[in-house]
């Protein structure tokens, strides 16, 4: 229609109804673009968001299995310094051998670092990382990304160099028939607080003596230490995403 009226226009050679008529239209399909490129704009935020509120349920789980990891280690890290003292000592007190105990049950194990994220995965695949609108995110998700998988491979690396070490750490204990893991319904590798270990027989003479047990001490206290700082670069990387992602809602709200 607004075409017709320019072609009527100009064969009346009414050029200042030509110009007003040109103008509306250009008019018209600039304010065109405008509403598209705002409607695409508010799309890609409401995207943006929704993205950030996926990547906060992730890494809020993240934190919470890098916490618990890091406290298993942490404490193993106790009872096998109880039982490497003790070694150098020569002697096992009454008191420590409960420690002791724990440091033969749970010594040799390790739980999963935490997962890569899904949702980074996802976009990076897709080719929509740009969804991820801060920088600075970016980069630590990568960084993130990279060491998980990292940590994995040095967990199976210190595993396969403790494999000589089992047999001599493992050989002076033995669980009785009334000894079991508590059953964990939701799948948690991590052994409860209340797990009894006094049904637990030690050969406390025996391990005292043998010079390859305390080697297999001192390497098994050495591995959790490097599980140790792995799963706390671990946590330190996820509290910066966190805190990243918290900031994005909040900007974005």
């Amino acid at each position: 229609m607004r075409l017709r009226r320019v072609i009527v226009h100009l064969r009346e050679q009414n050029w200042t109804a030509v110009a007003l008529d040109l103008a509306i239209t250009v008019v018209g399909v600039f304010i065109g673009i405008q509403v598209s490129n705002w409607n695409s704009e508010r799309q890609d935020r409401q995207q943006s968001r929704e993205v950030l509120i996926e990547l906060r349920d992730e890494f809020k789980q993240f934190d919470i299995t890098a916490k618990s990891l890091a406290d298993f280690y942490s404490d193993s890290l106790k009872n096998q310094k109880v039982l490497l003292d003790s070694l150098r000592e020569g002697r096992i007190g009454e008191e420590d051998r409960g420690m002791v105990k724990e440091a033969l049950a749970l010594g040799l194990l390790y739980g999963d670092p935490p997962p890569p994220s899904g949702t980074y995965r996802d976009l990076l695949s897709s080719g929509k990382l740009d969804l991820i609108r801060d920088k600075a995110l970016r980069i630590k998700l990568i960084e993130y990304d990279q060491s998980i998988d990292i940590v994995a491979r040095s967990d199976t690396n210190i595993q396969l160099g403790l494999v000589s070490f089992y047999p001599a750490f493992a050989r002076y204990s033995v669980s009785s028939a009334s000894y079991k893991l508590p059953d964990f319904a939701n799948g948690d590798f991590f052994v409860s607080a209340k797990t009894d270990f006094t049904n637990i027989d030690v050969d406390y003479d025996g391990l005292l003596a043998d010079p390859a047990f305390r080697v297999s001490s001192e390497q098994v206290f050495l591995a959790q230490q490097f599980r140790l700082i792995n799963i706390r670069l671990s946590q330190g990387k996820i509290a910066k995403i966190r805190q990243l992602i918290e900031h994005g809602l909040k900007a974005s709200s």
